[in-house]
């Protein structure tokens, strides 16, 4: 048995000077068993407790006096022999200062820093400076971690922020420190920009008063953390009540400004403003600005007017005279936007405008408002064109204008007269006038009059143009006769010579009719002729929609008859190389369509479509290439009376069967090897080398092969192909090395006779049996045989830790883990600290660690894991670290 002596007694630093703090008794295992590996060691609060092994304390413990003695009891894992011991623990205060009082500047250069004397603080925190050592951070994590000091302790450029002061007791090697925090807070000077004056406009009977809080605004200037106050006196001791109504006196009056820091009031600046009262401006209110007047051009109820006519009313006999604007709204007048211009056109009928009168030299204004009325105007309507049909072609005749009247204005209205002119200068002399309105004869065409409608209890009028016009019947292009070819239904649709007769479309209609009566009547109308013979007498009635206007055309219609388009064989062949293209000569099918008819007077040509055929485009020629079939239209022409005729035929090229089987592969693995030459066309027959003749047989011998295909068209094809043996492989296992860097896999195979490569995944194929670098998780293994046979496949695991993790919340490596352990129920995993503390133990199935102990985050460094991996086939142990980086 090894026996182990007392260890010195230890001195632990306090967190919270209670003289009670939490231990890790875990790091004094090595100072009990000196470094010495194969011992258990536990902690007791009683020799008994150890002698007897119970009551054993945990690895976190608090100390229940101070000093406390603890007692050891050690025991070798080999034998399990053990012995005690026992120490003293002091848990030694830390060091004890003053809380230091908070430190507010006055900033006199407005960038908010300020240079102060940190080491000056330190005879105000302790009595007793030399037993206690004093450093400055900026963050309380450089004073927990006292990393990255304040140097320039006697000269630091400081702002608005919290210091931390770390403070060591230096009695004892510990040095057990405390941390507090120092409040920095420095004030800038305000800034006070020059303040407007403040002015009331009044008139003699108000008691103007001021309310100085809406001046706020424009003396902080957006500065924030300060507050202004108003005083009557330059030493600042007569404050006003900003809030409430001031009523100044002897004006204009200097009204004293203060502005303060909130936090300082002792940091402050100063300037002053007066207040003033100025009287409102003076104008001839007592005038009427109405405006009223006749509407004019378009009857919209709208006219023009010039304000610059009321600017005189308002300041005629007024020296200065003010300013004058005019708005649409009382809002905009009162805060003098959206002014209209001088020039202006009412918006409404009636409308009410605002004015406002303003001084000139110092802003005060008023406002005032008038109304606007518009008179209507007789309402003529616009009949700009009075029109009548022509008769004679000469485009001139006689209107009677007064059976226009009721489309030009109402003449239901009282007051109203009217009067025409023949031209705009009579109209405005009032003479002459038309004398003869019923039977008015015009001299051109069109021509203009003119005609004035007034009322006569308003005395506004309206006066219009008015344009004679006498329209034309519609021209037509006169034909004696119109030809057409027979047709199979000896009919005719009659719009078709619509273009022949006229070239014009819209506005116009064009009747057929088998009489004079009924074409002059417009009755029994004729849309298609059932023609009976080779001549038949039409009318045309050919008419203007929008005015009526008609003219009446006769002519024949004569029908010649078709020429014989007799039906022709289609033409069929065998393709000779698999492409459909085969070259065909259709020049005997001539003869065939022709028949009896001579082919000097009749010509047959051959196209792709009928909408070529029927307008002659792209004819073939007589010997061209077909892929697959076409289907060709032939027209026969008479040449004397070019009427035609149509048939169609059908080119025809028979494929050849496709047969075309590749080296085939009996796998051991899939028996039987069936061979199918089937084409699946229906008539198609098969002879295989072997004398079967059906589509598809059976090969159980490797060897050489042949089959050819006849098709119901007699197109005939073969194909040789050769027969080898081979099979699938089997994977007798897979060698997977997990926890290495790179990790790799190894896969065996049984010995067979197929040709094989190996897959990783979706990878490339390869000849190696060797994957390396694999990552971690699951893969899929394949072997393939190169001859055709089945691909083999296994499903291998890799799992490996991670290096590193960085828990700061981004979604990537937010925890740390074992990659791949969650399917393997029954590992587990213990992460310790540097110092060997158990931080957290995981599950297979926990999601791995965030970075924290006890809700607590851990700081960025190393640590340490025991990974105990359960598999459906072992178990066994891993040790490893890692980084946590923040």
């Amino acid at each position: 048995m090894v026996q182990f002596g007392n260890i010195p007694d230890q001195r632990i630093c306090d967190t919270d000077d209670d003289g009670f703090t939490v231990l890790n008794l875990n790091n004094f295992d090595a100072a009990v068993t000196g470094n010495q590996s194969g011992f258990q060691v536990l902690y007791f609060e009683s020799l008994t407790n150890a002698e007897n092994n119970i009551g054993a304390l945990p690895n976190n413990y608090i100390n229940i006096t101070n000093p406390q003695t603890l007692y050891v009891s050690v025991t070798e894992s080999a034998t399990a022999c053990a012995d005690t011991s026992s120490f003293e623990i002091t848990v030694v205060p830390a060091a004890v200062i003053n809380p230091p009082s908070p430190i507010v500047i006055c900033d006199d250069d407005g960038d908010g820093f300020f240079i102060i004397n940190l080491e000056g603080l330190i005879p105000s925190l302790t009595s007793t400076p030399n037993t206690v050592d004093f450093s400055f951070f900026t963050s309380l994590n450089n004073a927990n971690l006292e990393i990255d000091p304040i140097t320039a302790t006697t000269a630091f450029d400081a702002q608005t922020q919290t210091l931390y002061i770390r403070a060591e007791e230096n009695l004892t090697t510990l040095r057990c420190p405390v941390i507090v925090p120092l409040n920095v807070i420095v004030n800038t000077l305000p800034i006070i920009p020059t303040i407007e004056n403040y002015d009331v406009c009044v008139d003699s009977s108000t008691n103007p008063t001021f309310l100085m809080n809406t001046k706020d605004n424009e003396i902080l200037n957006g500065q924030n953390g300060k507050e202004v106050f108003y005083y009557e006196d330059a030493g600042f001791t007569q404050l006003i009540d900003k809030n409430q109504p001031y009523i100044g006196n002897n004006f204009p009056q200097t009204i004293f400004v203060k502005v303060d820091n909130i936090t300082d009031s002792n940091c402050f600046s100063t300037a002053s403003f007066s207040i003033n009262i100025i009287p409102f401006p003076v104008y001839n209110d007592t005038i009427n600005v109405d405006v009223i007047g006749c509407d004019t051009n378009q009857i919209d109820g709208k006219i023009d007017i010039d304000f610059n006519t009321i600017i005189n009313t308002l300041t005629q006999g007024i020296t200065p005279a003010p300013m004058i604007s005019f708005f649409t709204t009382l809002s905009n007048a009162e805060n003098n936007t959206a002014a209209l211009p001088l020039n202006y056109e009412n918006t409404s009928n009636p409308q009410t405008l605002f004015i406002r009168i303003e001084n000139s030299s110092n802003g005060c204004y008023l406002t005032d408002s008038f109304g606007i009325n518009v008179l209507s105007t007789p309402n003529v309507r616009q009949v700009n064109n009075l029109t009548k049909c022509d008769t004679d072609y000469d485009g001139l005749g006689i209107f009677n204008i007064e059976d226009f009247e009721i489309e030009i204005f109402d003449v239901r209205q009282n007051f109203l007269i009217a009067t025409y002119y023949d031209s705009l200068q009579n109209l405005e002399n009032g003479f002459p006038e038309i004398p003869d309105v019923t039977a008015f004869q015009t001299t051109s065409n069109p021509q203009i009059i003119y005609i004035k409608v007034l009322n006569t209890a308003t005395q506004c009028f309206t006066s219009a143009p008015l344009t004679l016009t006498s329209i034309l019947p519609p021209a037509i292009n006169p034909i004696s006769e119109f030809v057409i070819c027979d047709t199979d239904t000896n009919t005719f649709e009659l719009s078709e010579i619509n273009t022949v007769l006229t070239s014009v479309t819209q506005n116009i209609s064009i009747h057929y009719f088998d009489s004079l009566m009924n074409a002059e009547n417009n009755q029994n109308q004729i849309t298609i002729l059932n023609y009976q013979s080779s001549n038949t007498p039409l009318f045309v009635r050919i008419q203007n929609t929008l005015t009526n206007c008609f003219h009446i055309h006769n002519f024949n219609f004569i029908v010649n008859p078709l020429p014989i388009a007799n039906q022709p064989p289609n033409l069929e062949d065998c393709d000779d190389d698999f492409d459909g293209e085969l070259e065909f000569d259709i020049s005997p099918q001539t003869l065939l369509i022709l028949g009896t008819q001579s082919p000097s007077n009749f010509t047959v040509s051959y196209y792709e479509n009928m909408a070529d055929a029927e307008v002659g485009n792209n004819p073939l020629n007589l010997t061209f290439t077909v892929v697959n079939t076409k289907s060709i239209v032939a027209k026969i022409v008479n040449n004397t009376t070019q009427c035609e005729n149509y048939t169609s035929f059908t080119i025809i090229v028979n494929p050849i069967p496709i047969v075309d089987i590749p080296k085939q592969v009996i796998c051991l693995d899939n028996l039987p090897l069936v061979v199918s030459a089937d084409t699946f066309n229906n008539g198609d027959t098969y002879l295989w080398s072997t004398g079967q003749t059906t589509s598809e047989i059976i090969i159980n011998t490797i060897g050489a092969y042949s089959v050819t295909v006849t098709t119901a068209k007699g197109c005939v094809n073969s194909s040789n192909f050769e027969v080898i043996i081979s099979e699938a492989a089997t994977i007798e296992f897979t060698e997977v090395l997990n926890f290495t860097d790179p990790n790799s896999i190894t896969v065996t195979i049984e010995d067979g006779i197929g040709d094989y490569r190996y897959q990783l995944d979706n990878g490339p194929l390869q000849t190696s049996n060797f994957f390396n670098n694999v990552t971690l998780g699951y893969h899929t293994i394949t072997v393939v045989d190169l001859n055709g046979c089945r691909e083999t496949t296994k499903e291998v695991l890799v799992i490996n830790a991670q290096k590193f993790f960085t828990p700061n919340n981004d979604t990537y490596f937010d925890t740390w883990n074992i990659v791949g352990i969650e399917t393997l129920p029954g590992s587990v995993i213990y992460i310790f600290d540097r110092y060997g503390k158990l931080l957290i133990n995981l599950n297979h199935d926990s999601g791995g660690w965030n970075g924290t102990y006890r809700g607590n985050e851990m700081p960025a460094t190393d640590y340490w894991f025991l990974a105990k991996i359960k598999t459906p086939t072992e178990e066994f142990e891993y040790k490893g670290h890692f980084t946590l980086k923040r």
